[in-house]
This record gives structure tokens, C-alpha cells and sequence, in this order.
């Protein structure tokens, strides 16, 4: 009977381990998707300074 209510509270425990990893592995390709269109933007706005420069 013990060692039922352990499977259980272990089965419990993995359950939540595996919802954790997902929510951190998207949490990390969020950041990632944030982090690129950042990138993108300051690239963007280099160019524009660069033609503004060159158009004066």
C-alpha cells in the first residue's frame, strides 16, 4: 500500500517535471524569436542611420 501511494506521488512528480521542461523550452524559444527580431531592428535602424548619413 505504500509503495502504491509512492508510485502515485512519483508518477505526480514526473507529470509535473515534463509540464515544467515544456513551459521552459518554449519560454527559451520565445526568448530566442525575441532576441532575433531585435537583432533585425538594430540592423534595420544601422541602415537607416547609414542612408541618412550618406544622403546629407
Amino acid at each position: 500500500m505504500q509503495q502504491y501511494k509512492l508510485q502515485v506521488i512519483l508518477q505526480e512528480i514526473m507529470k509535473k517535471t515534463i509540464s515544467f521542461q515544456g513551459k521552459i523550452n518554449q519560454f527559451q524559444k520565445n526568448q530566442i524569436f525575441e532576441e532575433d527580431s531585435l537583432k533585425a531592428k538594430i540592423i534595420k535602424f544601422q541602415q537607416y542611420i547609414v542612408k541618412k548619413m550618406n544622403s546629407t
